[in-house]
């Protein structure tokens, strides 16, 4: 099949790769089913005859999408992760930004152009802890069961209970623990087409089966409605009764207006402070809502996302002395411009 119309790639030769798993080879886009990935390559059906094609492309994708099984006996727990949770790399091993590790291109799936990942590890040594069981939480999302403490990272939430793993072995712990970080994370962008609204404890009351009351907009979520981000509450911002989504006003980059070293903003004689304006990619957006409790979810989000360490190993806090900071946002330390969005 195709044995005699092959093209090969090097992993040192010149080509690109998406998250969707296409790659760019000499000005031609192949995606996911039309190319295979070996140890000292990549192999590319270069056959004029379409159905030669046609097989090739249906045999990787069934080949891709079947990994997920090939160091599992049983039917492991997999978990589907979109384009902006993880980035693709030259040599198909994959960075998932949850967990800050790499893992090879051995150890994924691929379904539809989507990157599919798995824990089969702790299948064997996993408890379940009964909502009707005697457990105590609290709103960072740690829980105390039999005298014993467990982050918001060490256990499932499911229909049945809580989902702990007990094995004593600490790698498996570990992925476990970046396996929940990633389901969380997920659950809280699922089906959210606009922004994840976090929020400090002080603003919800976590009960015992994880409903979680909502102070300003009097709401309560379901354990299945939201999310969990470094321990905070995270939900999408269309399920908020107050949210601002109506009454946003966007100011482009190229508009009048002045940035302080402090993070404040001048635009039409008014000042905003750093958690009364979001940034995106084309505009600043304020809140121009009378409503004061929707003005108070506006400036929790704002301050709490600014405060996320984007996926960062190490911070520092500098003095206002030693950066500048520009129109776009980006800031100048020490000579070097560094990106609200990325690193210049």
């Amino acid at each position: 099949m195709c044995n005699g119309s092959i093209l090969s790639i090097k992993y040192d030769d010149e080509y690109k790769v998406s998250t969707d798993f296409s790659i760019l080879y000499k000005n031609d886009v192949y995606n996911y089913t039309e190319y295979r990935v070996l140890n000292d390559g990549i192999k590319i059906c270069d056959s004029t005859d379409n159905f030669l094609r046609n097989i090739w492309k249906e045999r990787n994708k069934w080949v891709k999408a079947l990994m997920q099984y090939g160091i599992c006996n049983n039917l492991p727990v997999y978990f589907v992760f979109t384009r902006r949770e993880y980035t693709l790399l030259k040599d198909f091993k994959v960075r998932i930004l949850a967990r800050k590790k790499l893992i090879t291109k051995y150890d994924y799936a691929v379904f539809k152009g989507k990157l599919i990942t798995y824990v089969t590890e702790c299948a064997n040594v996993t408890f379940t802890i009964k909502y009707e069981d005697e457990y105590r939480v609290w709103n960072n999302f740690s829980m105390m069961y039999q005298g014993r403490m467990h982050s918001y990272d060490e256990y499932r939430i499911t229909d049945d209970g809580l989902l702990d793993c007990n094995s004593s072995d600490r790698l498996i712990k570990q992925k476990w623990r970046n396996f929940i970080v990633s389901e969380k994370i997920t659950t809280a962008f699922k089906h959210c087409s606009v922004a994840v609204d976090g929020f400090y404890s002080e603003n919800y009351t976590l009960h015992t089966n994880f409903t979680v009351f909502f102070k300003p907009t009097n709401q309560s979520f379901t354990r299945k409605d939201y999310g969990v981000i470094m321990g905070y509450f995270a939900i999408c911002s269309r399920k908020l009764r107050s949210s601002c989504n109506d009454d946003l006003v966007k100011v482009k980059y190229g508009e009048q207006y002045n940035v302080y070293k402090n993070f404040s903003l001048v635009y039409n004689i008014k000042i905003y402070d750093y958690c009364e304006y979001r940034l995106s990619h084309n505009s600043i957006e304020m809140c121009s809502s009378n409503d004061s409790r929707v003005q108070a979810i506006w400036k929790t989000r704002n301050s709490w996302q600014k405060s996320l360490p984007a996926f960062c190993y190490r911070s520092y806090k500098l003095n206002a002395r030693y950066y500048a900071v520009t129109k776009q946002f980006s800031c100048c330390v020490f000579g070097r411009y560094w990106s609200i969005f990325r690193k210049k």
